[in-house]
């Protein structure tokens, strides 16, 4: 891991600055969101589906735990890596993140019969998850940036649109396990053993498909 530095434009803004900031904000809100939202970028999905598949919709306030410690882990590490005070290289970030999907899914896989919980390990480890997953979204997020662009619009932006997309995902997932267990009645066990044996093959074929050695 390579320490360097960075730096944040000076304010206050004038109008016309405030205005193309405003502009920034939006454009990469939506990058942020269509970003997390693609299909072709499965990769965070899968996780998210691992992370909160364990749970019903009634156990709201448990997926709102889960899903806050993995947004403060990747929050960190999408910061610090867009300022430039972190760097990890691309491919070895994304093989950690299918190594992470794949515990993921094991742990879920292997508590799927038990009452699903937060618990203290279970919390700082999504976080610890999370801080890797945020080094994938700032690669992202760096390749659109120019040299000379403030980054504090883009990188605040970014970040709620990702958020925003994240939910959405949560709460389709949410949905579809409400459908599977109450419409058709298809025991909670069965299902998240299913998804997690899903997500951990296509988490097999990126940890081979991302080696970096």
């Amino acid at each position: 891991m390579h320490i360097r530095s960075g730096k944040v434009a000076a304010f206050p803004l004038n109008s016309h600055q405030r205005l193309q900031v405003v502009s920034e904000f939006y454009t990469y809100l939506q990058t942020g969101y269509y970003h997390i939202a693609d299909l072709n970028g499965y990769d965070h999905m899968l996780y998210i589906l691992t992370l909160v598949v364990g749970f019903s919709i009634w156990h709201w306030k448990k997926v709102l735990l889960a899903v806050t410690a993995f947004t403060i882990g990747h929050s960190i590490t999408l910061a610090l890596a867009t300022l430039d005070l972190v760097h990890i290289p691309q491919e070895q970030t994304e093989f950690y993140i299918s190594i992470t999907i794949l515990i993921s899914a094991i742990y879920a896989a292997i508590r799927a019969k038990s009452e699903p919980k937060i618990s203290a390990m279970f919390y700082f480890l999504t976080m610890g998850f999370g801080l890797i997953h945020g080094l994938g979204f700032s690669s992202f997020l760096s390749a659109g940036l120019e040299p000379d662009e403030s980054i504090f619009a883009p990188l605040l932006g970014f970040n709620i649109g990702l958020e925003i997309g994240q939910l959405l995902i949560v709460l389709a997932i949410m949905i579809i396990n409400l459908v599977v267990e109450h419409v058709l009645d298809i025991k909670k066990a069965n299902w998240v053993v299913f998804c997690s044996g899903f997500a951990s093959s296509l988490a097999l074929l990126l940890i081979f498909e991302n080696k970096f050695w």
